[in-house]
């Protein structure tokens, strides 16, 4: 494996677990609390990632609209978008028509991984 990830998740006890998971099952994961933070690393990496992988809701930006900013400068990221919020489902068609994947929030490791697998390994 060895592909990179960028996780985006405001909640510091879900982001490490995250990290803790993806970074076990072989994967380079790069972890942040908010938009920005996606911003500057991703510039700073030169959007050398195979995935985007974040929350809906952020501090300080939708996550819709992170990675929709994120793609203008790597066309060829993939991304999963995660929600805990049953609200945050009235943007799903969004995700959809866009080809983004989602998870609902709480979700098992094994769920997890194999939703990053599907992600990363869309054409």
């Amino acid at each position: 494996m060895g592909e990179r990830i960028l996780v985006v998740e405001d909640e510091a006890g879900v982001l490490r677990v995250i990290i803790r998971i993806l970074g076990k099952n072989g994967y380079v994961v790069f972890g942040v609390a908010n938009a920005k933070e996606a911003q500057d690393i991703f510039k700073r990496e030169k959007g050398n990632f195979d995935l985007v992988f974040s929350d809906i809701t952020l501090p300080d930006k939708n996550g819709i609209e992170l990675v929709d900013e994120l793609i203008s400068l790597n066309p060829d990221i993939h991304i999963l978008i995660s929600s805990g919020y049953t609200d945050d489902k009235s943007q799903l068609q969004t995700m959809r028509e866009k080809g983004f994947k989602f998870i609902q929030k709480p979700y098992s490791s094994s769920d997890l991984l194999k939703v990053i697998r599907k992600a990363i390994e869309k054409t």
